[in-house]
């Protein structure tokens, strides 16, 4: 009820509701507060209209959209020779081979992910943890490859994912 009487009466609800109930006036401090309501929401509406006669009209919805990613800036650099991600020199069935052995390499059975399971047990000490940890999309970058955006450039996240170890320093805590 009071939400729908404040959206009704604006800042001057108060007093309607107390004027209604009580059949009195609403008093000194309650008159003063309604007063400072409505000075402050003009003062918002006034700073609004100046600052867009002064900077124009809001163009938010435009400045939101996002622009979809056309390729890296050529002002930072020729990232695919910086990176070896040129042509491949393998034909196209050649590549698809690689990638069916790739996966295949993978894909583990029952018995094999419980004897890698207990092998890994120690995360972090265990160099077959690290090993496997390379070849295997972990829970940690799950969720930053689940939520790129269809515009966000692929490269960051995907050097991330491959070359952390080089980008992350060694520290006494870490080893």
């Amino acid at each position: 009820m009071t939400v729908v009487s404040s959206f009704n009466f604006g800042p001057d609800y108060i007093r309607k509701l107390h004027k209604t109930a009580t059949k009195e006036s609403s008093g000194k401090f309650t008159k003063l507060y309604i007063r400072k309501l409505q000075k402050d929401k003009y003062n918002r509406q006034q700073n609004s209209i100046k600052s867009k006669l002064i900077f124009g009209p809001s163009t938010g919805s435009q400045t939101n959209k996002l622009k979809p990613f056309s390729g890296p800036d050529k002002d930072y650099g020729d990232l695919c020779n910086e990176l070896g991600c040129g042509e491949l020199p393998i034909s196209q069935e050649d590549l698809e081979q690689r990638q069916i052995t790739i996966l295949n390499n993978l894909k583990l059975s029952v018995q094999e992910i419980n004897l890698l399971e207990r092998k890994t047990i120690d995360q972090a000490k265990s160099d077959d943890w690290h090993r496997e940890r390379k070849h295997r999309l972990t829970a940690s970058n799950f969720g930053r490859v689940c939520k790129l955006r269809s515009n966000t450039p692929r490269i960051n996240t995907i050097k991330y994912i491959l070359y952390s170890e080089v980008f992350t320093p060694k520290t006494a805590a870490m080893t």
